[in-house]
C-alpha cells in the first residue's frame, strides 16, 4: 500500500490532537475496555463495494445464471420451509 507522503527531505507534518480528540480517544479506550470485560474482542469485515458498478454486474450475472435453474427454485423452496422470521421487522 502506497501512503501519500510530502515529497523532499522534510518530514510530515505531525498533528497534535486537541483536547476534544483527546477525550474521544479516552472515551472509546473505556469503551473498548467494558467490551473486552463482557467477553467480546473487535472483529473487522470486509464487505463486497455495493457502490463499485463491477460488484453490482458480478452479482447481476450471478443472479442471471441461476435464475430458471430447477435446482435453485428448489433450494430456495426448502430456505423458505426451514427459515425462522416470526417476529422479524
Amino acid at each position: 500500500m502506497e501512503h501519500n507522503r510530502p515529497q523532499g527531505d522534510r518530514p510530515p507534518e505531525v498533528r497534535i490532537p486537541d483536547d476534544r480528540t483527546q477525550q474521544v480517544r479516552r472515551h472509546m479506550r473505556a469503551y473498548r475496555s467494558r467490551l473486552r470485560a463482557q467477553g467480546l474482542r473487535p472483529v473487522q469485515l470486509w464487505v463486497p463495494d455495493t457502490r463499485r458498478p463491477s460488484v453490482v454486474a458480478e452479482w447481476r450475472r450471478q443472479s442471471l445464471s441461476v435464475a430458471n435453474d430447477p435446482a435453485e427454485h428448489e433450494v430456495l423452496s426448502w430456505m423458505d420451509d426451514v427459515s425462522d422470521v416470526d417476529g422479524w421487522s
